[in-house]
């Protein structure tokens, strides 16, 4: 070999190598030097998350004090968030909706802040599968007593498939094992369709997930094959039927709720977002629950301050701040007093369910209480009103209650019940007009303020 092969070789390896290393100190310094911001946005069922993502991404990437891109190739182990098709939906001439979610997605955006260089990302899922995470930390005798609670708080008895599984238990050693399969199945799923019901009524603490939304027609199959033990406080010490159920059990939290609970470790803020407007209309006991759920839920995150530098090099993060919006503002006039009002009844729901939460891990400014449309709505337009909207303007609209009382609450679901509220599409605007939100301003500062 010549002088000038060598030459050669050591200069096709150095060209080789120097991209390399360059790829690899900019990925460290991404990962372990920039500001880097995990943010769940968190919420139940038809809180709706996904154009609440959207119209974030689309309200920072037109910040003048911002420079914004979507960092490509993000994330590598889960589905990229659909932004491009979403805001297409939302701008066409016939807007829509995005739809809703029915998978994890993610999305990384790259945000110059003068000097300053974030990565913000942002984490999307279905809101059925958020109540799952409690059932982390319970075994399947504890699941089914918070189930017994539960269904005394929600007053639902006389239910067909309790009373199939409890005559189940008191015969199941009169049957085969493929019979009891057969019979464990056939609860299973009419217990299923109960939740399903349940869904419908405005509940939002539906267990396990999945059974709501499962991940493809497969899961149906696969993992509605169990049920809690909900019809009698003592369990048998000798049960097959029993011994089948905590094995199933266990096996839907290894397979299905590990894996998701992953998307939720890292998360240094986060924002609750809570449909108050949705539940007052179904009525005191979907308020109830909803209050239920959301202690349930706010229970599996992590809160409090830490170093950043350290969070980032040892991969141990707590959230540091947390922001509650009431969504659907739009849905009340533009009024200061009205959005107010949402927000109030937006504070007493979350302060019930999270002050023994934080009690000492997050200071009270590192909480906030927001009412936001991220896209606004078109109006109602009744004679004689051309911007009405449903809570309440004018003649036409409802007064949201006073007090939130079982009395206050019944008496506005009855209200609502007399008139129709169709779905309000999103507000058709020009090429030259921006998408109008309510106060998605404050959400940024939430989020970029002390950075």
């Amino acid at each position: 070999m010549t002088s000038d092969q060598t030459e050669n070789e050591k200069g096709g390896f150095a060209s080789k190598l120097l991209p390399f290393i360059k790829k690899q100190t900019r990925s460290f310094k991404e990962n372990y030097f920039c500001k880097r911001i995990r943010l769940g946005v968190t919420g139940l069922s038809k809180s709706g998350k996904t154009t609440f993502i959207t119209s974030l991404i689309y309200q920072l990437q037109r910040d003048p004090t911002l420079q914004v891109s979507i960092v490509p190739d993000f994330p590598r182990d889960a589905k990229a968030f659909p932004y491009g098709d979403n805001i297409t939906r939302l701008l066409s001439k016939n807007p829509q909706w995005p739809e809703s979610t029915k998978e994890e997605s993610e999305i990384c955006l790259k945000i110059m802040f003068g000097k300053k260089e974030i990565f913000l990302e942002i984490v999307d899922y279905p809101g059925e599968w958020l109540l799952d995470l409690p059932m982390l930390e319970k075994s399947y005798a504890q699941w089914s007593e918070n189930l017994q609670d539960y269904l005394k708080n929600i007053q639902e008895t006389g239910l067909d498939w309790v009373d199939k599984a409890a005559f189940l238990s008191r015969n199941e050693q009169e049957m085969g094992e493929t019979e009891l399969n057969d019979k464990i199945l056939e609860i299973a799923d009419d217990y299923r369709k109960w939740l399903l019901k349940l869904k419908d009524k405005g509940f939002a603490y539906l267990q396990p997930g999945r059974f709501v939304l499962p991940d493809n027609q497969a899961d149906l199959y696969t993992y509605v094959n169990f049920f809690p033990w909900v019809w009698e406080k003592d369990m048998p010490v000798q049960s097959a039927l029993l011994k089948k159920l905590q094995q199933r059990y266990e096996a839907y939290k290894t397979e299905k709720i590990i894996p998701f609970y992953t998307h939720f470790k890292n998360l240094n803020k986060q924002i609750v977002l809570i449909d108050c407007l949705g539940h007052l209309q179904k009525g005191h006991k979907s308020w109830r629950d909803l209050k239920f759920a959301l202690y349930e839920l706010l229970k599996n995150f992590s809160y409090g301050m830490q170093n950043w530098l350290l969070s980032r090099l040892f991969h141990s993060f707590k959230i540091e701040g947390i922001l509650f919006v009431a969504t659907k503002a739009d849905y009340v006039s533009h009024e200061a007093k009205r959005i107010e009002t949402l927000t109030g009844i937006l504070k007493s729901v979350a302060v019930e369910a999270s002050e023994k939460i934080f009690d000492k891990k997050l200071e009270r400014n590192k909480i906030k209480y927001r009412s936001v449309a991220s896209v606004a709505v078109q109006s109602i337009n009744y004679e004689g009103d051309q911007n009405c909207y449903y809570f309440p303007n004018g003649t036409d609209g409802i007064e949201l209650p006073k007090m939130l009382t079982r009395e206050y609450i019944e008496n506005f679901k009855e209200e609502v019940g007399k008139v129709f509220f169709s779905p309000l599409a999103p507000v058709a605007v020009g090429a030259d007009e921006e998408l109008p939100n309510i106060e998605m301003y404050n959400v940024i500062d939430f989020i970029l303020g002390d950075k």
